[in-house]
């Protein structure tokens, strides 16, 4: 056989192939937004790279096994256009499998009529800056005992001066007990753990913060208090540092990272 009847055969092998993902991601979308499959025949001309379908189908097969174990075959909803076409269209391009995870549960979760959690469409954006170590942690914080608040330090201080104990916190607890606590965690650039927890904080969907009270040993402090005398006493200033879950990152857990509760 020539070179070139073997680079024909070639070319039809792999445009068979390609073609048969065409159509398969045509249906899953048309599923997905709803209506006709040629509504979405001007998004699918856009994504002409063999691995973004691929990409698809793999997370179509996720977001089916969801809807197979919630019983919701048959029963899903389209996904309103405005959030479907960058959802699927940076879907397509994810490779990592945990990444793939939380896609597929984004749209899973979006088609499913019974999920009444918020679905903000800022999750997108948010999938789109984490990576698959943060991810992993995430899902690992809904398993800490007092979730969503995830870490906390007791700190006791002597001071005269509040202003100047409560300036800036260091957190040197807090961020001790996370490293610590990541270490036990397969994360595949653990080196990476402080930066982690600075894009999750970037995000909002964790924070930092304290609680802050002082102790006296007897009346003389109120006394000195009206005097206005009581920055200069010294007493034991309390501190109770945290580091917990946003509201806003509590639903991007539900609807992204595991299930609802």
């Amino acid at each position: 056989m020539s070179e070139e009847a073997k680079a024909v055969q070639e070319i039809a092998k792999t445009t068979g192939k390609f073609v048969e993902l065409f159509e398969k991601v045509g249906a899953f979308m048309s599923k997905v937004i709803g209506g006709a499959s040629e509504q979405v025949g001007g998004i699918l001309e856009d994504w002409t790279r063999y691995y973004r379908y691929k990409n698809l189908l793999t997370i179509r097969d996720k977001v089916d096994a969801l809807h197979h174990r919630r019983r919701i075959e048959g029963k899903t909803i389209p996904i309103p256009l405005r959030a479907a076409i960058p959802m699927l269209e940076a879907a397509s391009l994810e490779q990592d499998t945990t990444l793939q995870d939380v896609w597929a549960r984004l749209i899973a979760n979006s088609m499913d009529p019974n999920f009444s959690e918020a679905l903000h469409p800022s999750y997108i954006e948010i999938i789109k800056q984490m990576s698959s170590d943060e991810a992993l942690i995430l899902n690992a914080f809904r398993e800490i005992d007092g979730y969503p608040t995830l870490f906390t330090h007791h700190v006791e201080q002597m001071s005269g001066w509040l202003a100047e104990f409560t300036a800036q916190p260091t957190y040197e607890g807090i961020y001790s007990d996370y490293l610590s606590w990541c270490k036990t965690l397969p994360l595949k650039h653990p080196d990476g753990a402080r930066t982690f927890l600075d894009n999750l904080q970037r995000l909002q969907l964790i924070e930092l913060g304290f609680d802050l009270s002082h102790r006296a040993e007897d009346n003389f402090f109120e006394h000195l208090k009206d005097i206005g005398l009581s920055d200069r006493l010294l007493v034991t200033l309390e501190r109770n540092e945290y580091l917990r879950m946003t509201a806003f990152g509590e639903g991007f857990v539900n609807a992204c990272i595991g299930e609802a509760t």
